[in-house]
């Protein structure tokens, strides 16, 4: 089941050197969900190589973590960042219930996943982490949000927002150092719309 987890570790560990392309203020629109979101100006659209090295980095995480080959193909929507730490990512896969199991324990269990690779491939970091469910256009998704305390002082915050559409799931993924960048991101998300 491990080899489900990695997109949604994938983003943190490549933060440092990333670049990106500019890009004007946009709507990004998915199909496959209906979903329209406006994206701040102020972040920039990452090309799909570099969406894959970031996924890859995240993937050798988990794999250095719970010493397990990771295969896994997610479909990613869009990624976007604005200066070092603070990113946004829409990603989906497939969600096959026999295989996967209950919807709320394979949360729970990316979220243990996240934590456990986080834990172990940041030396001396402290994590606080809360999940719950949360509404986003009337509709309810599964949320995780880990605070990450480095031993320099520097705080990040990880949130990660998942939710089951008919077979496919959706993760959406939010970090951020810089705390009015993020709070901008998730107005943005809140703000999003779902079509039927």
């Amino acid at each position: 089941m491990r080899q489900f987890y990695y997109v949604f570790i994938s983003f943190i560990f490549l933060s440092q050197i990333l670049s990106c392309q500019n890009s004007l203020s946009q709507t990004i629109y998915s199909n496959e969900f209906k979903w329209s979101i406006k994206i701040p100006e102020n972040y920039k659209n990452l090309s799909h190589s570099e969406s894959e090295k970031l996924s890859d980095l995240g993937k050798r995480g988990i794999e250095n973590t719970y010493n397990e080959k990771v295969t896994s193909n997610p479909k990613i929507i869009f990624s976007f960042k604005n200066d070092e730490y603070n990113f946004m990512q829409a990603s989906y896969q497939i969600y096959d219930q026999a295989k996967n199991g209950d919807f709320a324990r394979l949360c729970a269990g990316i979220n243990k996943v996240q934590y456990q690779t986080c834990k172990n491939q940041i030396p001396g970091v402290k994590i606080d982490a809360t999940n719950g469910i949360e509404k986003i256009n009337n509709l309810e998704f599964h949320k995780y949000k880990m605070v990450l305390h480095y031993p320099s002082g520097q705080v990040l915050h990880w949130i990660t927002y998942y939710r089951l559409f008919g077979k496919k799931f959706l993760t959406i993924s939010v970090t951020y150092i810089d705390k009015d960048k993020g709070q901008e991101v998730i107005r943005c998300l809140e703000n999003s719309k779902f079509g039927k």
